[in-house]
């Protein structure tokens, strides 16, 4: 049997996959509104969105700072679009990749953690003086936020 990647939808910025059926499934991005604790989203713009294909779950994230935007404490978390797997999860299970950019002068990296079956915490790569350690993000971690700034992240996860 010949194997091939999915191929793009045209369309709708989806993907199109093979069922167990072998008919043909168009699975797209769908929106999602995230809640959140320890972060202030204020007049900036978020974007949000999610593919499902069986239980697993791809979820892209990104939120531009605005004037009134703000990161509020350490131990900031973000839901998401699916409650994840209670199986082979814990509070250092790392879920995906964060990035965080300050506008105009650089870019950080983190990860995206699993806290609870439906939110993750963002955290920083920190430098020490031998390795990099994780971080809580706050109003001056990685950077100062200010208008412009980017906090973005990608997942893939198992759904319960």
């Amino acid at each position: 049997m010949l194997e091939t990647a999915p191929a793009k939808a045209a369309n709708s910025g989806g993907l199109l996959a093979v069922s167990a059926t072998n008919t043909i499934v168009e699975k797209v991005w769908t929106g999602w509104s995230p809640s959140y604790s320890n972060l202030t989203i204020g007049d900036g713009t978020v974007v949000s969105r999610f593919m499902e294909a069986g239980n697993l779950i791809a979820a892209r994230f990104q939120w531009t700072f605005g004037s009134t935007s703000s990161v509020d404490g350490a131990g900031s978390t973000i839901s998401l679009p699916a409650t994840v797997s209670s199986s082979g999860y814990d509070g250092a299970t790392v879920m995906g990749v964060a990035t965080f950019r300050d506008a105009g002068t650089g870019t950080f990296t983190g990860t995206v953690e699993f806290q609870t079956t439906t939110t993750v915490e963002i955290r920083v790569g920190d430098v020490t003086a031998s390795h990099t350690r994780l971080a809580d993000i706050s109003s001056t971690v990685p950077m100062t936020w200010t208008t412009g700034d980017i906090l973005a992240f990608l997942v893939v996860y198992e759904a319960a």
